[in-house]
């Protein structure tokens, strides 16, 4: 069973929650196009369910055609806790080294990149190397800055906040959110963040990169040839993953069915019941 700050930073991040006064409880939602989101729903949340049911949903997207709508119900008193995304309030109850560390991988699950690329810089003349680039992205820039100060206080790791190269300028014109990411470069400072991650993440795609780039920062993997094999061969499989997901979404779509996920593994499918439209 996940402790409760990890599910209080996936909740920071991409997964969302909403109070249903009728039933006294919270609805806990994520909508994805990765089959490694869907399974640390699952282990975060089932556990905690009211009734044990995770609740599985094909929908149009938005960025992409289709993509999956994933909830449970969760008492009150849990729900309450996790809505909270003030900064004093995490500070004051994540002061535990332990607790921070488990909101953080929480927060990583949800919101966490780790890139591993093999270049060529003109001024090491062109020879092989291989950069890392580990982030949190958000648009609270604010929790962000608390991650950052937590990370500094408890582990002595220095990272950076910048705006996100996703951003837009003609987004920031309408209105939109600024996209803000928490980075380090550095291989040290990756290195240590991995060490206190590696444990406590369930993201597979994520910690499978994760584990790559461990064992090339300690010289286990050197080979320039390998680590470039390798890294390919991680992407091809999360990008034939998540194209069958959503092939499986839209099918499922398409046949109006649901699926409920009980306690014990097992899937049932349910028909989809659509309202009718009013003439």
């Amino acid at each position: 069973m996940k402790p409760i700050p990890y599910l209080h930073g996936l909740t920071l991040g991409d997964t969302t929650l909403a109070y249903h006064p009728e039933i006294h409880a919270y609805r806990v939602v994520v909508k994805t196009t990765h089959p490694s989101m869907e399974r640390v729903f699952i282990e975060a949340f089932q556990p905690y369910s009211i009734d044990g049911i995770i609740r599985k949903y094909p929908v149009k997207g938005g960025a992409v055609p289709y993509e999956w709508e994933i909830y449970t119900w969760i008492p009150e008193k849990l729900g309450q806790i996790l809505s909270s995304k003030d900064v004093n309030y995490l500070e004051k109850t994540y002061r535990d080294p332990e607790a921070f560390a488990n909101l953080l991988a929480g927060l990583f699950d949800s919101d966490g990149t780790i890139s591993i690329n093999v270049v060529k810089r003109k001024r090491l003349k062109y020879k092989p190397l291989v950069e890392f680039k580990l982030a949190l992205i958000n648009t609270n820039r604010s929790l962000l800055e608390y991650i950052r100060c937590a990370i500094i206080n408890h582990f002595n790791i220095f990272m950076n906040i910048n705006e996100n190269k996703s951003n837009r300028k003609r987004d920031r014109i309408k209105g939109t959110k600024i996209v803000w990411e928490l980075v380090t470069k550095k291989q040290h400072y990756i290195k240590e963040i991995i060490k206190i991650l590696i444990q406590r993440i369930a993201h597979e795609e994520r910690l499978k990169k994760m584990q790559l780039a461990y064992q090339i920062l300690e010289n286990k993997i050197t080979n320039i040839n390998t680590i470039e094999m390798i890294r390919k061969n991680i992407g091809q499989e999360i990008r034939n993953a998540i194209k069958q997901y959503i092939l499986e979404a839209e099918r499922s779509y398409e046949r109006m069915v649901k699926y409920l996920i009980l306690p014990d593994g097992s899937i049932v499918e349910k028909p989809i019941v659509r309202p009718k439209r009013k003439v």
